[in-house]
């Protein structure tokens, strides 16, 4: 199955066609912008208010080239299983963000978990050794949008103890 799935990657490019996932390194200006268009919704009414932000990193235990075909393909399982109006992007070296509008910061961690065990299954059908590290953020109407992207693309991410 996983073998059928990498010669549909190599052969058919459909990683980066089939579903709206940008894979693209971002800046954080490219994603203030994606957090408007997400998050346009900054209305004062009981959930409309109410978005959250899930920052991802992969860590892997011998990181090879042929990896980033492996992060690539477990990225794409995640954004098969988010939601419809969820977003995920790359936004550096093995981290990515998904946005989750109209989200409670309690119902985020439901969608962690789902992600991960996704993202372990994955890696134990491959034989990788892997650590994924999450942080939750919330963005309301009063989110200070510069300070959050500057806690986004924080290289200290990695370098935090969870």
């Amino acid at each position: 199955m996983i073998a059928l799935l990498k010669n549909k990657i190599k052969d058919s490019g459909f990683l980066n066609n089939l579903k709206p996932m940008d894979y693209n390194v971002k800046t954080s200006e490219d994603l203030k912008q994606e957090l408007i268009k997400v998050f346009k919704h900054k209305v004062f009414s009981t959930k409309e208010n109410n978005h959250c932000i899930i920052k991802f990193h992969f860590v892997l235990s011998e990181f090879k080239n042929e990896d980033e075909d492996f992060i690539k393909e477990a990225v794409y399982l995640v954004n098969r299983q988010i939601r419809k109006s969820d977003k995920i992007f790359k936004i550096g070296e093995g981290d990515f963000v998904i946005l989750l509008p109209n989200t409670y910061f309690n119902e985020t961690e439901s969608v962690i978990r789902r992600v991960k065990k996704i993202i372990l299954d994955f890696a134990i059908k491959n034989q990788k050794e892997i650590n994924i590290y999450f942080k939750m953020f919330r963005f309301t109407p009063f989110t200070n949008e510069d300070e959050l992207l500057r806690k986004l693309f924080s290289k200290k991410f990695q370098e935090e103890k969870f």
